[in-house]
């Protein structure tokens, strides 16, 4: 009776499904709401890049994207996060202008920012 209750308990221990310990969080890297710009995209740059039926038509635009920022204040891995309206080519035209942009690479606090993410609003008047 012995022996088949070790041979019972070794196949349950057997087929257990595996326990996993839960994942260690991620840190998400820290937002700049409010970013001190030491370089943005002049009239030339936002002419150069306006889509031209949007130009023509006399549309404008808000686009709002984000990007990591480098610790020399350059903008990385951008994305748009929000365009309005849609369709008109806003959302590329806005991240042709990324390479304009450049930031002090510290936060309000002082800490680096290498690695850290900024949301920006950009704005498209025609004129």
């Amino acid at each position: 009776m012995l022996v088949t209750l070790a041979w019972i308990a070794l196949a349950v221990a057997q087929d257990a499904p595996a326990v996993s310990p839960p994942p260690t969080p991620v840190a998400a890297p820290p937002k700049i709401m409010r970013p001190e710009w030491t370089r943005k995209p002049d009239a030339d740059d936002m002419a150069r890049n306006y889509p031209p039926a949007a130009l023509k038509a006399g549309i404008g635009a808000k686009v709002q994207f984000r990007c990591q920022v480098t610790a020399t204040g350059d903008l990385t891995e951008c994305e748009v996060v929000a365009e309005e309206p849609t369709g008109w080519g806003f959302g590329a035209a806005t991240l042709k202008t990324v390479p304009k942009y450049r930031m002090r690479p510290t936060a309000s606090d002082g800490s680096p920012v290498d690695g850290a993410r900024v949301h920006v609003t950009l704005r498209w008047y025609p004129d």
